[in-house]
């Protein structure tokens, strides 16, 4: 039977998590022919963006990928400006099944109403399934299944297709926002400058193996 969308019981430093229960698959990522999968959603609130799950299928064989945060435009269907959160060099669980797969962006905060895209980039490995889910009634209906070839360089192009069967299976995890610390009168130029570059956080992982 299918389940709806919903608002569940928090994960560990976790508010929110947005669910989304499978009904179906889909096939073909993998990194030398449909790269990206990628979920569209309206931030919640609280919109501090912890992680996002979904279900994969890897054959038995671990895939490596790096995973990204966009804002989305709906009306042009591009992903415009920089990512915002990215988490990279990730690995899949290498099981012969479904098995949840995270990628975790560290609570950047998002702003609340507005649409974003959250993807997984194969880089590596076999031929993968995921699971899906129904879009609109039973399912959730503030976002849509996209994917596309290419890589994160042409993102903003406006060529994504959209998938007719549906929405991914997903778990989206969001948190109260950190508060952005002001930068002491003091500080050296050099080190203001990385500061300024804390908007996007991104966490480096050496592939499993």
């Amino acid at each position: 039977a299918m389940a709806a969308a919903s608002a569940v019981a928090p994960a560990p430093a976790a508010a929110l998590t947005i669910v989304n229960v499978e009904t179906g698959s889909v096939g073909d990522w993998r990194s030398s022919s449909v790269a990206i999968y990628a979920q569209t959603f309206v931030a919640p609130t609280p919109s501090g963006f912890e992680s996002a799950t979904f279900l994969i299928d890897d054959r038995g064989a671990a895939i490596t990928f790096d995973a990204y945060v966009f804002a989305w435009d709906p009306a042009t269907t591009t992903a415009p400006g920089a990512p915002l959160a990215a988490d990279l060099g990730r690995t899949t669980a290498a099981t012969a099944d479904y098995a949840p797969v995270t990628a975790e962006f560290g609570g950047v905060a998002l702003t609340p109403g507005e649409a974003y895209l959250v993807f997984f980039q194969a880089l590596s490995g076999p031929q993968a399934r995921w699971r899906t889910s129904a879009r609109g009634a039973g399912g959730y209906a503030e976002g849509e299944f996209l994917f596309r070839n290419g890589g994160v360089d042409d993102i903003g192009d406006g060529s994504w297709t959209t998938w007719s069967g549906g929405d991914l299976d997903f778990r989206l995890a969001f948190s109260e926002p950190a508060a952005a610390a002001p930068l002491p009168g003091a500080l050296p130029l050099g080190l203001a400058g990385l500061a300024a570059l804390g908007g996007l956080s991104a966490r480096r992982r050496r592939p499993a193996g």
